[in-house]
């Protein structure tokens, strides 16, 4: 094994200006079993599931992992210290709930605009979905909040398919379907879908975030305020970059840095302040608990690339897949589940139009 205190390939840690940097921050420096139980311990190799429930919607993480790291290259990995304060507006539930499960603006108007697949083949074919994503619309402006998000990249893992193997739990469950018959095919694709997901991001950016929710009204009142509080924080941070915040992803508003409030108020979790890596305890303060983010407590901050896993499943299993079994029947739950994306897409539009006749 490695030494702890060298790179994935033994070299001394460098920064992209070739400058050297703290054991505590460095990516390069961990090992492959190091980023294998940080991959583990942060839920990067796991899939997730769009779900609808009496509460509406909510984005779950897969129990069980869909893949193992077979390989962490320096080229894998991308080594970030900035800090970017980000202000983002959403509509619907699905979007606030996209946002808080930590996906990426990009990834958010992919989904909100149905040109994901992944993300409509991760979400219950029932009705209610369907009545749920309709009546989310039609009262967009009831619902409009706002996001706010010091977010502290440190490490980006790209997770393409040569760097990924099928978890021996994946491997388990479809050698025991390979020859499901054709009526229960739908069966075996929900409990895939149930235990390893339905969608899978193949660039997780490692760190912390700290981020709270406002609706519109407050943060018109607040604006002012929190601009003060966002350079203070950015200017007190070495080595930051501030990244200029706007209505991501639904326009920007160039040249304004934008924060969450820094006072007793905003520091209470009850108020939708969310707190990801880091010493979680130092939440009140940002610049405090900004101060703690190290390698040991980094979180999974955001999720992009987006990709259906049934899709990365297939081309990652068949450089061993031989016989072509495991790949017969992935590509048999992957057809299956673009029949119900398209009743369910069909069924969206017909009450879609329903709706609009009736207005």
């Amino acid at each position: 094994m490695a030494d702890e205190n060298q790179g994935i390939n033994g070299e001394p840690a460098q920064n992209p200006n070739g400058q050297a940097v703290e054991q505590a921050d460095d990516p390069t420096e961990l090992t492959f079993d190091q980023w294998q139980e940080k991959a583990k311990g942060t839920g990067v190799l796991r899939g997730r599931l769009a779900v609808v429930g009496k509460d509406g919607y909510d984005i779950k993480l897969a129990s069980t992992p869909a893949f193992k790291l077979k390989r962490v290259e320096r080229a894998n990995v991308t080594y970030n210290r900035s800090t970017d304060i980000i202000e983002t507006e959403f509509k619907t539930h699905l979007e606030q709930k996209l946002l808080e499960a930590s996906f990426t603006e990009t990834t958010i108007q992919a989904a909100a605009s149905s040109t994901t697949p992944g993300f409509l083949l991760g979400l219950s074919t029932d009705a209610s979905w369907r009545k749920e994503l309709s009546s989310s619309t039609s009262s967009a402006e009831d619902a409009t909040l706002m996001h706010y998000s010091h977010t502290f990249p440190r490490a980006t893992m790209h997770l393409g398919t040569r760097d990924l193997e099928i978890s021996d739990e994946c491997l388990e469950f479809l050698e025991a379907r390979i020859n499901v018959e054709e009526g229960r095919i739908d069966a075996a694709l929900k409990s895939f879908e149930e235990e390893f997901g339905a969608f899978f991001a193949t660039e997780v950016t490692l760190g912390g975030r700290r981020s709270e929710v406002k609706k519109v009204r407050e943060h018109i009142e607040s604006r002012s305020a929190e601009q003060k509080v966002g350079k203070k924080v950015s200017g007190g941070i070495e080595g930051s970059s501030m990244a200029a915040g706007g209505k991501v992803g639904f326009g920007r508003d160039e040249g304004q840095n934008f924060s969450i409030q820094n006072d007793s108020s905003a520091g209470k979790r009850g108020r939708g302040l969310r707190v990801i890596g880091g010493d979680e305890r130092r939440f009140e303060n940002v610049e405090e608990w900004a101060a703690t983010i190290a390698r040991s407590n980094w979180k999974a901050i955001e999720h992009d690339n987006v990709k259906p896993l049934l899709t990365h499943i297939k081309w990652v299993i068949a450089r061993d897949d031989k016989q072509g079994n495991f790949s017969r029947l992935v590509g048999r739950m992957w057809e299956h589940s673009e029949k119900l994306q398209n009743c369910a897409l069909a069924g969206l539009v017909f009450q879609i139009r329903i709706t609009l006749r009736s207005t």
